[in-house]
């Protein structure tokens, strides 16, 4: 191996030109392990058996494993792990979640995977192993062309918790997926088209690409080994039912949706509770006619009914034989529970508004990391009494099933409904680094995102704003052999990859590569004035891409001098479409949630999603803290900054006290007192309009302003006035 001397690559099985030989597929298994007996030591040794008021409540169980990954998709070899039951000393079927696990990082993680639906008082055996899937996917996915020592599994366990009631498993690609008006539908008006409640995976085959079939059914896993069984009907159906609440986002007073009219091909409406829950009692779901999947439930609905503004808030709920119960998510049923969701967009709360894109829905936590954090954001930045913006959540991203943001918008209804339903769009990738935005390539995503993308902002009839997030994105389409992957990045939004790791450049593992930079905006980019971290140590090393500047970009953000020389964190572009209407777009090396402080003062979430609001001119609140009562005096970066004629400053006070905001000139003579006088606690803002304390304009330069809080803080900030 070049990159690990001393070791060897997993060897080809399809290499350049698609010549094949045997491909690797290999498991290591384990010895049978009792699952009424556990290791006192933590060890390979079961030596103690599990209490019998313990083993009562023993419903879960988590198959825990570490890999060295460092597996590009391009190279097609994946890792992968499955169960098996032993039964009367026979092996049953291994079992897993027909998934393959892969990596591009050079990192060393922690995989969990829920088998509580696998396996239950028996004996059990488990295996890992690799697998080279370039005798199926050579061409489709990748070309096997860059094979590392990857994969490394160790430190393979069991464990079992306690729980009451069936136990569930689900892939987020079963699940149903937001979506957009479809075509070929009944109504004239493409907008008001039928909206299908369909899970995100691709039914289609993989070669045909010019098709997108996504399963007509939400699916799920849910047993009950402990128990004996799944309680059951009379009529012997299991007990697993689908609970979903239907309301209208929009502003035009659709009515709510309930009642039989809800039932589609599969499932069976039961009733309607007294706060409009609908019930449905789930049926066993088939992989083929007449082959039914064992332990899996599913449910559709009519898709004939929803059309763009409804949600779809729903949970799964089931009984054992002990008359057990339990759902799924776990705190459904709590006040403030998770429960899954759908939603059909656009909802033209506001015409045209804000798309937000979640291609990381899920990581991290329930409703994924990075919504995490922007959903704070937003509430803080948006100006009070409109609405916040459309989501459409990416389920399963990276796993390319086709459910991008341009899987369920056609091309030609573009002009239609993305145009007037939009004027900004916040699409964040997370830290992946394969299948972000999507081009309708065999390496990528039958969902063409990238052309979807490209059409909006070059025919829209209004301003179009795009902010583009993750640390991977430019990275991955830069690989793209898309034509439109390359019009997307370069031509319309000025960017080229300098470097797919910050981190990587100033020295990696080796030489003490830079984790966590301090990212600051450039002198007259839309972020003037901004400085914060780009958080990269927890829980691996994140790899942000630098950028260069290409056609139209200019920079945006720099990262730290690296041997005296600048990189860049973010590129801007300002131009006009073909319409002759503002197109801007910003594009960032890094996600939203890896955002951090640089020190005290407002949130730097929300001062960079505030900045990049004010450049895309869309509206921002007049206190975007996030606080009522700061927690601490803060004085941030006035904005617009450089300005004519006026700018903005935005101060915080934790107390109430006396405060002088002054304006100094470079000379430090002063120019005009805004502020000197008692102040009340929280956040404020101040306006200075360029003229000094004789009403008189001032010349351009640079000028600063200075506070100080009644002793107990000081602060100056530079500001630069054209005329």
């Amino acid at each position: 191996s070049a990159d690990y001397p001393g070791l060897f690559d997993t060897p080809f099985c399809t290499g350049p030109g698609g010549i094949s030989t045997p491909c690797q597929n290999e498991q290591v298994t384990s010895p049978v392990i009792d699952m009424m007996t556990y290791s006192s030591s933590c060890d390979y040794n079961q030596d103690t058996p599990i209490p019998a008021g313990d083993a009562a409540q023993l419903g879960g169980a988590l198959l825990r494993f570490t890999t060295y990954r460092d597996l590009p998709t391009s190279n097609l070899v994946f890792y992968t792990w499955s169960v098996r039951s032993i039964i009367d000393g026979c092996p049953m079927q291994w079992m897993d979640r027909n998934y393959v696990y892969y990596g591009a990082d050079k990192d060393y993680i922690h995989s969990t995977q829920d088998i509580s639906d696998l396996v239950g008082s028996d004996p059990v055996q488990i295996n890992v192993g690799v697998r080279d899937m370039c005798n199926d996917w050579y061409g489709v996915y990748g070309n096997c062309a860059a094979h590392t020592p990857s994969p490394w599994l160790d430190n393979v366990r069991i464990y079992r918790y306690a729980t009451l009631g069936p136990s569930w498993s689900v892939r987020r690609l079963d699940l149903f997926q937001d979506t957009f008006p479809q075509e070929n539908e009944l109504s004239p008006d493409p907008m008001e088209e039928f909206c299908r409640a369909d899970m995100a995976a691709d039914r289609a085959p993989n070669e045909e690409f010019t098709r997108i079939d996504p399963g007509d059914s939400a699916v799920v896993a849910c047993a009950a080994p402990i128990a004996g069984g799944l309680d059951t009907l009379a009529t012997g159906e299991a007990r697993v039912y689908f609970h979903c609440n239907i309301h209208f986002l929009g502003p035009d007073g659709k009515p709510d949706l309930t009642g039989a009219q809800l039932e589609g091909t599969y499932g069976t409406w039961m009733s309607t509770d007294g706060n409009n829950w609908d019930i449905f009692l789930c049926e066993p779901a088939a992989f083929s006619p007449g082959s039914f999947w064992p332990d899996h439930y599913c449910i559709d609905l009519n898709d004939s009914l929803f059309t763009r503004g409804y949600m779809v808030e729903y949970y799964f709920k089931a009984w054992d034989l002990l008359g057990n119960e339990s759902t799924l998510p776990a705190s459904a049923e709590e006040a403030d529970g998770n429960r899954y969701e759908f939603t059909c967009l656009p909802t033209l709360r506001q015409v045209p508004g804000v798309l937000y894109v979640d291609e990381f829905n899920g990581r991290g936590r329930f409703i994924g990391q990075v919504q995490q954090y922007f959903d704070p954001a937003f509430e803080a930045v948006t100006p009070s009494g409109e609405p916040l913006p459309d989501r459409y959540d990416i389920n399963a991203p990276s796993s390319s099933v086709d459910n991008g943001i341009g899987a369920y918008t056609s091309v030609t209804d573009a002009s239609s409904i993305f145009c007037t339903a939009y004027h900004t769009v916040i699409h964040d990738s997370g830290d992946l680094n394969a299948v972000t935005i999507s081009d309708g390539t065999t390496n990528s995503d039958k969902s063409n995102g990238a052309q979807l993308y490209v059409d909006w902002m070059n025919i829209s009839e209004h301003r179009v704003g795009l902010l583009v997030l993750g640390e991977g994105v430019a990275s991955d389409l830069s690989q793209s052999t898309a034509a439109v992957a390359l019009e997307l990045m370069s031509t319309i939004c000025g960017v080229s990859l300098e470097n797919f790791s910050y981190y990587d450049m100033t020295g990696g593992r080796e030489a003490g590569g830079v984790v966590t930079p301090l990212v600051t905006g450039t002198s007259f980019g839309p972020y003037q004035g901004l400085s914060y971290y780009s958080f990269g140590g927890c829980p691996i090393v994140n790899a942000f891409d630098v950028l260069e500047e290409t056609g139209s970009g200019e920079y945006a953000l720099v990262y730290p001098l690296f041997n005296s020389m600048p990189y860049y964190a973010g590129i801007y572009t300002d131009q006009l479409n073909s319409a002759s209407q503002p197109l801007r777009t910003v594009w960032i090396g890094h996600s939203f949630m890896q955002i951090r402080n640089a020190g005290d003062g407002v949130l730097a979430r929300n001062e960079f999603l505030a900045m990049t609001y004010e450049f895309f001119e869309n509206g921002v609140n007049v206190d975007y803290t996030g606080t009522e009562i700061p927690k601490a005096y803060s004085l941030a970066q006035n904005f617009p900054n450089p300005f004519n004629p006026s700018t903005r400053i935005l101060f915080a006070l934790p107390k109430k006290g006396h405060v002088s905001l002054k304006i100094y000139n470079v000379a430090g003579q002063l120019v005009r007192t805004l502020q000197d006088d008692v102040m009340d606690a929280g956040s404020h803002e101040l306006t200075w309009d360029g003229s000094n304390n004789l009403g008189s304009s001032v010349a351009s330069g640079v000028y600063f302003y200075r506070i100080n809080a009644g002793g107990d803080y000081e602060n100056t900030r530079k500001m630069v006035l054209l005329r």
